[in-house]
């Protein structure tokens, strides 16, 4: 063995392998493996070194080629361009359109899997079915069986994609499924504990190196042991140099191309240990444990497309190169943190206590302030909707008619249809996705649940969900119906959307000529199969401004490109808190009216956007008006104003046109600060406030306090608010003699500044 470390040392110092290589080869026990080893850890350097090469081209030519300059250039790789300029891909769609693709192979597992019931209610016969089948257990439901099969497909589909940019996953049939570990959980157990209960769940026989030797005991106890570091610390350890005897998980570097290798060292020897883990150690959803994987390896795979092999490496050389720019914008910062973003550095809690209760106080916020974001949706949603739809040439009264029918709760067909055409409902797979559209939620938690059966019970997730489909299956049918057509040809309008994206003459012949899907007498263009990549992203981000959604962009304003789980990210996120849709609609309608190349494509866009979207907000107002015991309002100067504050996603702060207080008795300086200032500042009056007041000698009103606090931060529905808002007025009325007094106050306050009466007044039992 001396000398073969010889000859390594030797060939490391003629240069044909690097320090960490010579290290990787000397720690075998026999030189053929050491040899075999290096054999494919060099020929997967070539080609990751082949792949680097390509994507730093790639971004080059268009971070440099953008009209606004270099660092929105680059901004423009990891998120849609906001100019409407760049004409290139960029990794947040690219990797949104690559999990749909993903899911269109799997349509009827979502559709038998997906929560009902509001959000409390799961097959979960089913999916234990589905766990056992994939283990190769033999099950009675034929149906999970089938789509068992299926799934491992994809898995493979997946893993073979990976390794297509420069991954490095070995294939395995004996890898079944992923798993989720909870840090917070494993670390409560501790590593003993951990330890002693995962052992026995664990098949050995599978547990091996990358030549296939069987690890031994004290590997295996090393390597849980560097697991157990990594998962508790966020895998802090892996950066620092924490770790024990080198093992293969030591041997497998940073770089995202090789994550997945060491996240398939554990093996589950059958489903029940698999699913013990997971209820135990894990999220305890295993269904959102496999979409969760799915979403993960598209998104990741997508930053390698654009990034290489070495994501942080080639971020970190565009960073140095674009320093030396004479001029340095002000979105540079802007970069930062939409790479933090999109790159998923935001992500890991830090301190899980900390991030744990921040999210609790922003779903009790979200709960009980977004109950009635469906009716501020109902009309100005189909109205965006409509507009972007005509900006791209195709008609919005076919995305409104596509709308109804997808509301139509029976309708699953049509639902697994989209599925199908790559355009799965989001909330089927993740139930936040659509809550994101006003606030940054997480569903495992109780309080997270709460929030998700407000946002269904409300109507909010139905007709995001549908609408968005509704569109993105209008422009597919659209597409398909100018298929015969060559780009020149085409309606201008699509052409222009053609030109934002990047999609040449040649890609749009390939795409034509692709097979079309077929539903219920209506074609549609097949984003799902290859040639289709660009025509996906391009829908998928129009249809981000259809229905105005965050992207990585507004993300990024939300969150400041902070990390979860620390002081400065957490009360970034308390200060943005139900800030995302009005950012969002500043980021599509508003960049889009200014950008347009002419004065009147400027006049004609803000022209349908203002005065349709002020006719929609003013309904809009009308029906919460009416949801909240008022009637309605007359049409004057104020009412249009507020209408269009309304229509633009800012509302709330309509109400400071006229008066010093928002809708919830909110100053416009708690209102500006965000939602959890105002509830820091109800909270700090109800506890400490009275305490001084206590101690002061004076008369403390605890018990009307505490009945208006837990009226103001009970989950709310639209058509529940008027029944609690009652039955808080009621106990106010009980336990504060100058209740009714103050609800008149509030009476002749409306009637004094908005010439509007109650048909269900403050302080009624009931409406007369």
């Amino acid at each position: 063995m001396a000398n073969f470390k010889e000859c390594v040392n030797k060939a490391l110092d003629a240069g044909i392998i690097d320090a960490k290589m010579a290290d990787d080869m000397n720690s075998f026990d026999y030189p053929a493996e050491a040899l075999s080893w290096a054999e494919g850890a060099i020929a997967q350097k070539k080609l990751q070194a082949a792949l680097d090469a390509k994507a730093f081209a790639d971004l080059k030519k268009d971070v440099y080629s953008h009209p606004k300059g270099p660092f929105v250039g680059y901004i423009s790789v990891l998120a849609r361009d906001k100019y409407g300029m760049a004409g290139t891909r960029n990794v947040d769609k690219m990797a949104a359109a690559r999990a749909k693709r993903y899911f269109s192979e799997i349509p009827e597992l979502i559709s038998t899997l997906r929560t009902r019931k509001l959000g409390w209610q799961q097959d979960t016969q089913s999916m234990q079915a589905l766990v056992k089948a994939v283990f190769g257990e033999t099950v009675d439901d034929a149906k999970m069986a089938g789509e068992a099969v299926k799934l491992k497909a994809l898995f493979e589909k997946m893993r073979v994609d990976f390794n297509k940019v420069g991954g490095m996953i070995s294939k395995n049939e004996q890898w079944n499924l992923p798993q989720i570990n909870d840090g917070n959980k494993i670390r409560k157990a501790g590593l003993d504990t951990w330890k002693a209960e995962l052992k026995p769940m664990l098949d050995r026989e599978l547990m091996t190196d990358d030549l296939g030797r069987k690890l031994s005991d004290e590997e295996i106890d090393a390597a849980l042991d560097y697991s157990y570091k990594s998962i508790t610390t966020g895998g802090v350890n892996k950066i620092s140099g924490i770790g024990e005897k080198r093992v293969v998980l030591s041997k497998l570097g940073k770089k995202l191309a090789n994550r997945h290798s060491e996240a398939r060292f554990i093996y589950f020897k059958d489903a029940d240990s698999w699913l013990t883990y997971q209820n135990k150690y894990g999220s305890g959803d295993a269904y959102g444990t496999i979409t969760g994987h799915i979403e993960s390896m598209a998104h990741e795979i997508a930053l390698m497309e654009r990034f290489g092999s070495n994501p942080n490496m080639m971020h970190d050389s565009f960073k140095a190169m674009l320093a030396l720019e004479e001029k340095q914008p002000t979105s540079q910062f802007m970069l930062d943190w939409t790479w933090n973003v999109v790159s998923g550095k935001i992500d890991p809690a830090a301190q899980p206590a900390i991030s744990r209760v921040a999210q609790t106080v922003r779903n009790v916020i979200t709960s009980s302030t977004l109950g009635s974001a469906a009716l501020s949706s109902t009309f100005t949603d189909p109205w965006a909707a409509a507009i972007t739809a005509n900006f791209n040439g195709f008609s919005g009264t076919k995305v409104t008619q596509q709308y109804l029918k997808l509301l139509n709760p029976a309708n699953e067909a049509d639902r697994n249809f989209a599925a199908t055409a790559g355009f799965i409902m989001d909330s089927t797979v993740n139930a936040f996705t659509q809550t994101s559209r006003f606030a940054d939620i997480e569903a495992h938690s109780l309080s997270g649940k709460v929030t998700e059966t407000v946002m269904r019970a409300s109507g909010l997730s139905a007709m995001t969900d549908s609408l968005q489909a509704a569109f993105s299956l209008s422009f597919a049918n659209h597409l398909s119906d100018n298929f015969s057509k060559a780009l020149t040809e085409l309606d201008p309008r699509l052409q222009k959307a053609f030109t934002r994206y990047g999609i040449t003459q040649a890609d749009w012949d390939t795409f034509r000529a692709t097979e079309i899907l077929e539903h219920e007498g209506a074609t549609f263009a097949d984003v799902t199969k290859a040639g289709g990549e660009k025509f996906h992203e391009m829908i998928l981000s129009e249809q981000g401004i259809a229905v105005p959604a965050p992207d990585a962009f507004v993300r990024a304003m939300t969150t400041g490109g902070l990390g979860a789980g620390t002081i400065p990210g957490e009360a970034w996120r308390m200060f943005s808190s139900l800030k995302s849709f009005s950012l969002s609609m500043v980021t599509t309608h508003l960049y889009r009216t200014i950008y347009q190349t002419t004065g009147w494509d400027k006049a004609s866009y803000i022209g349908k956007l203002a005065i349709g979207g002020a006719v929609m907000g003013g309904l809009t107002l009308q029906l919460k008006d009416i949801a909240t015991g008022k009637e309605p309002r007359p049409v004057d100067g104020k009412y249009i104003v507020a209408s269009m504050a309304q229509a633009g996603g800012m509302g709330i702060f309509g109400d400071f046109l006229f008066t010093d207080q928002n809708r919830f008795g909110s100053s416009i300086a708690n209102t500006i600060v965000g939602p959890t200032g105002e509830l820091l500042d109800k909270t700090l009056k109800l506890t400490v406030g009275n305490l001084q007041e206590v101690i002061a000698g004076e008369d403390a009103d605890i018990a009307a306090e505490t009945v208006e606090y837990v009226s103001r931060y009970t989950p709310k529905v639209w058509w529940t608010r008027p029944l609690q808002n009652a039955a808080s007025e009621q106990l106010q009325i009980l336990v504060d003699d100058s209740a009714n007094e103050k609800f008149r106050r509030i009476i002749r306050k409306r009637d004094k500044e908005f010439n509007q009466g109650y048909w269900w007044k403050p302080g009624e039992a009931l409406p007369e």
